[in-house]
């Protein structure tokens, strides 16, 4: 099943509107803009604010998002949550209204040891038959997993389900240990923003998920296609780009090609 889960896969910027709510009309955009640069797929993560909606918006935003879709395009599902319980309803939420895989971080309010996260993604993988790809997040919980951990993850539940995003630092050298102690079978997406995928790419990676400020340089007519045909002008120049991300996510919100996505507040009225 993890087959066809490679390439470029951007987490969405939700936007909201001025009271609060989840703007599926910007969103809409947002997804047709994506699709219009050669986009593998798109993901509803972290950097989609998934940790400030309700249960009942995360499932809106699922929906939402896989309405506008085309039937060609994946979409994964970040599910992690605070409680197997909750995690487990999101993961059965999402496989029926046409995910394509899950992703997962772990709690975050709570330490958990490795044993008791196990269990957490064993739950998980028996709530769907997607592929769910295994998040470190250390950025967010301050404990990266271990090349060991996602190892075993692979052992019990199998190649065909189990892909991962590390984020530790540092990156490549986690990922050629990973790709070294699975034989070359881990299926990993890089979490850089892009920044590292040429290096990720090298180590074994299958894929990125970037913001969706820069498919344009690195959707498949991109970098993946560029260093297929030798192209190696076109494949720098587009690398080069990605160090420039930020700036470019403004000018071209400027322009209007991509629409204006208004975070959630901190503090609702």
């Amino acid at each position: 099943m993890t087959a066809h889960l490679r390439g470029v896969y951007p987490v969405l910027s939700t936007p909201f509107t001025a009271d609060g709510d989840v703007d599926d009309e910007v969103l809409a955009q947002e997804i047709r803009w994506l699709i219009a640069h050669g986009v593998d797929g798109v993901t509803v993560a972290m950097v989609s604010e998934v940790l400030r909606l309700s249960p009942g918006e995360r499932r809106h935003l699922t929906e939402t998002t896989r309405a506008v879709l085309p039937p060609d395009v994946g979409l994964v599902v970040s599910v992690g949550a605070e409680s197997t319980r909750i995690a487990s309803e999101l993961a059965r939420h999402a496989t029926d209204a046409g995910a394509t895989a899950l992703m997962a971080i772990p709690p975050i309010s709570v330490g958990v040891d490795e044993g008791e996260l196990f269990d957490y993604y064993a739950a998980l993988f028996g709530a769907t038959p997607l592929p769910v790809v295994v998040q470190d997040a250390s950025g967010y919980i301050g404990r990266p997993m271990s090349v060991e951990f996602y190892v075993r993850l692979m052992q019990v539940f199998g190649d065909e389900r189990v892909c991962f995003k590390p984020e530790a630092d540092p990156l490549g050298p986690r990922l050629s240990s990973l790709r070294d102690a699975t034989g070359g079978r881990a299926r990993v997406f890089e979490g850089s923003g892009g920044g590292a995928l040429v290096d990720s790419h090298r180590r074994g990676a299958v894929g990125t998920m970037p913001g969706p400020e820069v498919p344009w340089a690195i959707a498949p007519v991109g970098i993946a296609r560029a260093r297929r045909s030798g192209d190696r002008v076109s494949h720098q120049r587009r690398t080069r780009a990605l160090a420039g991300a930020a700036d470019e996510s403004r000018l071209l919100r400027r322009r209007g090609e991509v629409p204006v996505a208004t975070p959630r507040r901190l503090h609702e009225r």
